[in-house]
């Protein structure tokens, strides 16, 4: 059984036992939201759910700046839903004049960019976050 089978058959295991429950509404992490309503009327039960994400939520990583400087895109800059593999250069982050690259460790897709062109980032600031492939 998914998980959501076996929170809906706890919850109405609950009810059927006269548990005064009304309403129950769950909801999960971030973007991966889960939503369960259970209603209970005089003898029906009523299940209802509510599911926008896949059973087991992706890997997510980030991608965090590697020193404190103002943070450059490349020439074109990466937006969400584009890919990204080992070595690839997500931007760079200027300080003392220098500047530094920012490559991607991992295979993956970039769900968030945290960071907009120009902003003064701190040290193991998220700038991206990637779900991994």
């Amino acid at each position: 059984m998914s998980k959501n089978t076996d929170l809906v058959a706890k919850v109405a295991k609950m009810l059927q036992e006269g548990k005064d429950i009304e309403e129950i509404e769950v909801t999960s992490w971030w973007m991966f939201w889960r939503k369960l309503r259970i209603k209970k009327s005089p003898g029906i039960l009523v299940a209802e759910t509510s599911v926008q994400a896949s059973e087991t939520p992706p890997e997510i990583t980030v991608i965090k700046a590697t020193l404190v400087g103002r943070f450059r895109h490349n020439d074109k800059p990466l937006t969400t839903d584009d890919q990204v593999q080992p070595g690839t250069i997500t931007g760079f982050i200027e300080a003392l004049g220098l500047e530094t690259e920012i490559e991607s460790e991992v295979t993956g897709k970039i769900i968030a960019v945290e960071i907009e062109n120009g902003q003064v980032v701190e040290y193991g600031q998220v700038l991206f976050r990637v779900e991994l492939a």
